[in-house]
């Protein structure tokens, strides 16, 4: 459960208008998630079979349907809202893994099916008692189903993949006349190659296509009361999915040592945007999303560690430790470039590339409690895809693990955003509209967990993170 408080700024100025709202609203919800894992070998040749089941339930409700203003001008102005929001998350997947040592060829198939609800009723006053009432709901149902193979030849492996994904979409606003439903059924192939030149150093590269469908607060009609007579907020429920092309060269050394290069081409990007209507009677800046037709992306990376027991324990603990990198003292460095083009729109402040840096350390201390830090901070003074970035963007996340009763229990202690320093300060070209842009969500959590392992195999966490927005309630720019 959480008590949010959640504050914007509106401030117009232009002529014959000088117009400042500052709005507050309090949301208490609930989130409640359970994930089961069942993973049975087969046989001694590395046969498996991998069961995941995941649920995911999200509720908000106001703690009161009243919003604090102040105004800066004699232009008087009321606005409450009352919206309760429901999100309902399920999916099941399974993993089945078949070696064939002979010919050093791997067969892997599985699927999916995942179910996603969200609904939400919003009630807005303005300057008036008779609210504005506006409604979502959003139903997605994902089957999917994929083959890979994977092949040796001495040095060099070969894989290769067919992923089919079927979506059916359902979206219902009273802002439409009509419900908007379609179904997407598409093959998305894979393909990858990696030369070991040592067993110490390897060349890889992949390509990939996949499709991101809009997530709902994109799509959501609905604004949380962060309007008036002269701004607006709200997402477009008529957007498409995004299909991209995504090509990756990567260098590896010492299996902690990377290099590589990234190129995307997204066809129909969703991005967040600002526009105006020049011909209505009172100008309205709206605040939305808008389809961008083609996309492509560059981006170069590098990411090293920095061992600390070699300086700090010497040569021979470090080889040691260099096999479990679960009780290894280090610092990992990543480094990243990234720079957008956006085909047919040309942007007023250019298109220069971002470099963004981040670091992650682990630290084993006495009583065998691990620390975890993970810093990153983007410097600003560039553009990401059509924002141009003015500000640093930043987070600093810390926890601390131990382990009970044979390794089985496991309790974490954790940090998100512990400065609570992450948030957007950005330019948006839009529509007859030049923005400037500040997003500040309450990004600090704090978190207890508890983890217990039933059997005697790893929790393979990654099959828990579900690909969808399974908790995401609000929005922003760099998504």
């Amino acid at each position: 459960a959480a008590n949010e408080r959640s504050r914007f700024e509106n401030s117009t100025l232009g002529e014959n208008i000088d117009y400042r709202n500052n709005g507050l609203s309090k949301n208490k919800s609930y989130n409640h998630e359970l994930s089961l894992q069942f993973k049975q070998k087969l046989d001694t040749i590395g046969s498996s079979f991998d069961v995941t089941a995941y649920s995911n339930f999200l509720d908000q409700k106001p703690i009161s349907s009243a919003s604090a203003f102040d105004f800066a001008s004699s232009n008087t102005f009321t606005n409450t809202s009352n919206s309760v929001f429901h999100l309902d998350n399920h999916y099941l997947k399974y993993d089945f893994v078949f070696p064939i040592p002979k010919w050093k060829l791997t067969l892997s198939t599985g699927g999916k099916y995942n179910y996603l609800s969200v609904v939400q009723d919003g009630n807005y006053f303005l300057n008036s008692v008779t609210p504005n009432v506006i409604t979502f709901d959003y139903r997605e149902d994902n089957l999917a189903f994929y083959v890979e193979a994977r092949q040796q030849f001495k040095k060099l492996s070969l894989t290769a993949g067919l992923r089919y994904e079927n979506f059916h979409i359902e979206r219902l606003t009273n802002t439409l006349a009509q419900k908007v439903t379609f179904t997407n059924r598409n093959l998305f192939p894979n393909l990858s190659a990696l030369y070991a030149f040592t067993d110490q150093l390897n060349v890889s590269a992949s390509y990939a296509k996949k499709i991101n469908q809009p997530n709902y607060f994109s799509l959501n009609p609905n604004n949380s009361s962060n309007f008036d007579q002269f701004n607006a907020s709200q997402g477009n429920p008529l957007l498409n999915p995004t299909f991209l092309d995504n090509f990756e060269l990567k260098f590896t050394a010492f299996q902690f040592v990377q290099l590589g290069a990234n190129y995307t081409i997204s066809k129909d990007n969703n991005l967040f945007v600002f526009s105006a209507d020049p011909t209505a009677a009172t100008p309205i800046s709206n605040a939305t999303f808008r389809q961008f037709e083609e996309f492509r992306t560059f981006s170069a990376f590098a990411s090293f560690p920095i061992p600390l027991d070699y300086f700090f324990k010497g040569k021979e603990e470090f080889q040691k430790r260099m096999n479990n990198m679960d009780q290894m003292n280090y610092i990992f460095v990543n480094v990243n470039y990234i720079k957008s083009e956006l085909r047919g729109v040309s942007l007023p402040y250019g298109t220069e590339g971002l470099f963004n840096y981040g670091a992650q350390a682990q630290i084993i201390l006495p009583w065998g409690i691990k620390n975890v830090m993970n810093y990153f901070i983007l410097p600003g003074n560039g553009n990401w895809e059509i924002y141009r970035i003015t500000k640093p963007i930043q987070q600093f996340d810390i926890s601390f693990h131990k382990e009970f009763m044979d390794k089985k229990l496991k309790v974490g202690l954790h940090a998100m955003d512990l400065f609570n320093q992450n948030n957007i300060n950005a330019l948006v070209a839009g529509e007859n509209l030049d923005t400037r842009f500040r997003e500040k969500i309450d990004s600090r959590v704090f978190r207890i967990s508890l983890t217990y392992n039933f059997g005697n195999l790893k929790l393979q966490k990654e099959n828990t993170d579900i690909q969808t927005e399974k908790v995401n309630a609000g929005g922003g720019l760099l998504k």
